[in-house]
């Protein structure tokens, strides 16, 4: 859709999606490190990954637990820099946004900041050693900053990851999920319409509260069986079509068939593949960096 409106004369092009390196997450996560350790819960696991940005809608997560029983913790993790303002900021009106509808909220300092100031005032510093004590349940957990192994463990217990930024581009995130056999909840806009099938590996929902908070109580309340099926279907899906091994395969099919077509066409198709190969290596680098 958005091809066609910037470039409505010239004919649509074949996509070759960006590829997730998969081998990333068949780490299984250390459950020694401290940092691990804080995250745990007693609770059904509902997980959001995104960079503390308002554009990527989280409040829309929040709202929608707010509508489940309490037997839910939701997990907001991301990136976030404590030199960038509206990192700093949206943390702060997040945390506030859950507090006011009623929520128990815990936010995990990250390890390596001296930014301490920044962060809610329900913050908790990870501890140098595992503590026996296990810190009490809450409704929203905010883990800015996290780590690659806090990553892989959230993605190892979560129940279901909720997607919400409207008419975003691919989204590296269902990947991920998807990979770890974790079904999905998404906006039914922009790349999650291409990644997620609905009913299969997860639900593409309209960008409304209400209907994030019945799709993700049908993830909740389905039978194991049917949960394992919609995860091993979602991790096939990300292995046929999105894996690094998928992306040179794709490449490669685009290179030949423009090998065989008009030299003025396959012009035209060398400088969108072009175009189309930096940014998704510089969208790539920046997941890779800021995610």
């Amino acid at each position: 859709e958005t091809f066609r409106r910037v470039f409505p004369t010239l004919p649509l092009p074949r996509v070759v999606h960006p590829a997730l390196n998969c081998t990333a997450y068949d780490t299984p996560p250390n459950i020694e490190d401290p940092a691990v350790h804080v995250l745990r819960s007693t609770r059904r696991v509902v997980l959001s990954i995104n960079r503390f940005e308002r554009k990527k809608a989280v409040a829309l997560a929040i709202d929608a637990v707010a509508r489940l029983p309490r037997d839910v913790c939701l997990v907001v993790a991301g990136g976030w820099d404590s030199l960038v303002p509206e990192n700093t900021e949206h943390l702060i009106e997040l945390n506030a946004h859950a507090r006011a509808l009623g929520l128990s909220t815990r936010t995990i300092a990250p390890r390596s900041s001296d930014a301490l100031a920044l962060l809610p005032p329900d913050h908790c510093r990870v501890p140098t050693f595992i503590d026996t004590n296990i810190l009490p349940d809450v409704d929203v957990l905010f883990v800015p900053s996290f780590t690659e192994n806090q990553r892989n463990y959230l993605l190892s217990v979560a129940r279901c990851v909720v997607y919400t930024p409207a008419n975003e581009h691919l989204g590296i995130v269902p990947l991920e999920a998807m990979y770890s056999r974790v079904p999905v909840v998404a906006a039914d806009s922009g790349g999650p319409r291409e990644t997620v099938v609905h009913a299969k590996s997860g639900y593409l929902c309209e960008h409304d509260a209400t209907d994030f908070a019945d799709a993700i109580s049908r993830v909740l309340a389905a039978p194991e069986t049917q949960w394992r099926e919609m995860g091993a279907y979602g991790r096939e899906r990300v292995v046929q079509h999105f894996s690094l091994d998928a992306y040179a395969q794709n490449i490669e099919a685009v290179i030949c068939d423009m090998l065989e077509t008009p030299t003025s066409v396959s012009a035209v198709m060398g400088i969108l593949l072009t175009l189309f190969i930096v940014c998704t290596s510089a969208t790539l680098y920046l997941c890779a960096t800021y995610l």
